[in-house]
């Protein structure tokens, strides 16, 4: 009978490869660790052909070719375990800006647990638990009196596959790794790897399920106001789709052992109170990872993680949390949707093959277009001209605001598309008492073809390239053009007294519609260190907020009083270390403030 267990057992190797990688990671940096030699000593004990013999022997195989692919896939899991946990420490540490050969040395690795033995090792290097607990143990001093068999139980930090305490300063970081094998389940999932089809048709179907996630599973939450919480009521969600996202369900395990991990520390008092504590979970598995970071103001998210993993699904309770999921959908869909039950409903009746047709309608009975006339009572309010249609009223009381002689610092505006809020604005910049003034108007959107329409509101008409007037100039940059550049900074602009291509500060200008070929030669992303070490040398790929911000700071110094900037942004992003990409905008204006007193320079 084909060995059933062979993901799991898989799995271990996975497991055992990543914790070897990652603290292969921390002897080469000469981290400083608490672990001495505890490590060392039982990677002497294992034998990796050992391993795989036990390893083919619980597959039940005898054919002597099914045994070499399973010493292949074994094999090759545990290189790619190895290689994965060897670069995931060292993208770790240099994602939160603790990566500079300085910093390294001053890192402190309090507290170290990886299993090595034991079960996994197949039984071939036999330590026992007590043992393994009390070495684990060993890093820290001053503890109490442990209660093992509590923290040996499900949930509890002792079953952690990885978990790393470290410490900079007054920063803390309990960094928690849960793994999962997926793309092998039982013997009948192993082929031939010497088989170039073999590596092909893994490879695309990796890419396949990646590609079957929605947007939404790309999706990240910054909380800078730790305001973000996790009840526990939404257990059930989970609950419900507890076999379907397995890397998501691996990082609320991963969070079970961070809060039990915390509970524990904070009761033997190894966390001062003045640390500043980060923790980042990870559901780690062989085709796809999902993460969570929190602060210590989000203990709650972390609580809420331990009591979901900590509780026992029967397929019953799966099957009516799905149920009631379910019915949430519905009765959202009542609420959103006229007929919105019976909508849902025909969606599940859907088959499985073939092409079906769901029809659904609405009829909106209070919609108002931007072309429908304002009513009068409102033109009265407001002190408008009677008949202007809601555009036209839009626009009127936008000039208003941007006219008035008040001490407003600010205006927001709100419509929906199309009803003119760009438009009423360009409009306000390109008069001649604005022009003289001077003036820099920065746009930000999503998508570059609305930022090519907001070039056209500011040309002379609509079939001329030159602009409305010979003092302006309109920059515009995406993540396209600067791909396009070799990565270097990259902006493209309309001006009527420039047209060729010129570069100022470190920031390439081309003119609009110009085709950019590469006149830079990329240098190699892979360079050899040694004779039997490649390195990957890294993107160096310029950002579009870095690329328009500092071309607008270089117009500005080369007298340029009349700028539109236009930028096509996804998201905010956290940069390397600390901050995000907010910090961009500050080297438009790096020349006239003084960021040691907090104020501009007057004289700039």
């Amino acid at each position: 009978m084909a060995h059933q267990n062979l993901g799991q057992d898989l799995g271990r190797l996975f497991e055992v490869g990543f914790n070897i990688g990652m603290l292969t990671y921390l002897k080469q940096k000469e981290i400083q660790v608490n672990y001495g030699n505890l490590y060392q000593q039982d990677l002497e004990q294992l034998s990796f052909p050992k391993i795989v013999r036990k390893l083919i022997d619980n597959t039940g195989v005898i054919s002597q070719q099914h045994r070499q692919i399973v010493q292949q896939w074994a094999t090759f899991f545990l290189q790619k375990s190895f290689l994965a946990g060897l670069n995931f420490l060292d993208e770790y540490l240099t994602a939160i800006g603790w990566h500079s050969p300085r910093k390294l040395k001053r890192i402190e690795t309090v507290y170290f647990q990886c299993y090595l033995a034991d079960d996994n090792s197949f039984g071939t290097y036999v330590k026992g638990e007590d043992k393994v607990y009390e070495d684990w143990l060993s890093q820290l001093a001053n503890l109490g009196k442990v209660n093992k068999t509590k923290y040996s139980q499900k949930g509890e930090f002792f079953k952690a596959d990885s978990l790393i305490y470290f410490r900079y300063k007054q920063q803390a970081r309990i960094l928690v790794i849960d793994y999962s094998i997926f793309s092998i389940k039982s013997i009948r999932d192993l082929a031939d790897l010497n088989n170039i089809e073999v590596l092909r048709k893994m490879l695309l179907s990796n890419i396949s399920y990646l590609k079957s996630k929605s947007i939404f599973a790309n999706l990240g939450l910054d909380s800078k106001d730790n305001q973000f919480l996790i009840s526990e009521s939404l257990s059930h969600y989970y609950k419900a789709f507890v076999y379907k996202d397995k890397e998501t369900m691996k990082t609320i395990q991963a969070g079970s052992y961070a809060y039990s991990f915390w509970c524990w520390l904070q009761s033997q008092q190894q966390i001062s109170p003045k640390d500043e504590v980060t923790f980042n979970l990870i559901g780690y598995s062989d085709r796809d990872y999902a993460s969570l970071c929190l602060q210590e103001d989000n203990l709650p998210v972390l609580e809420t993680c331990y009591k979901i993993y900590r509780n026992d699904y029967s397929l019953t309770e799966i099957t009516a949390a799905r149920e009631k999921v379910l019915r949430t959908i519905k009765r959202k869909a009542k609420r959103s949707f006229t007929q919105g039950e019976k909508f849902v409903d025909d969606l599940l009746q859907i088959a499985k093959d073939g092409i079906h047709l769901v029809t659904h309608q609405e009829t909106f009975t209070d919609f108002n277009s931007y072309l429908d006339t304002i009513p009068a009572h409102i033109a009265q309010e407001l002190n408008l001209s009677l008949q202007l249609n809601l555009q036209e009223a839009h626009s009127k009381l936008t000039q208003q605001a941007l006219s008035a002689n008040e001490d407003s610092l600010y205006l927001f505006l709100t419509g929906n598309p199309g009803i003119g809020k760009t438009t009423a604005i360009s409009n306000f910049l390109k008069q001649e008492k604005i022009l003289q003034e001077g003036f820099l108007f920065f746009y930000i959107s999503p998508r570059t073809q609305v930022n090519l329409d907001i070039v056209e509101k500011f040309k002379a008409d609509s079939h001329s390239n030159l602009l409305c007037d010979d003092r302006l100039i309109v920059i515009n940059s995406d993540s396209i053009l600067i791909g396009k550049n070799d990565g270097r900074a990259t902006v493209q602009y309309c001006s009527n007294t420039i047209s060729d291509s010129f570069t100022l500060q470190t920031v390439d200008f081309f003119p609009q519609g110009q085709e950019i070929k590469s006149t830079y030669h990329n240098s190699p992303r892979v360079t050899r260190k040694t004779a039997t070490r490649l390195q990957d040398s890294g993107s160096h790929r310029k950002g579009v907020l870095y690329s328009i911000s500092e071309a607008t700071y270089s117009l500005l110094n080369q007298g340029h009083n009349n700028i539109v900037a236009i930028v096509a942004v996804q998201s905010l992003k956290k940069l390397s270390g600390q901050g995000d990409t907010l910090q961009r905008f500050r080297r438009i204006f790096k020349d006239s403030y003084n960021q040691t007193t907090g104020k501009p320079i007057e004289a700039k």
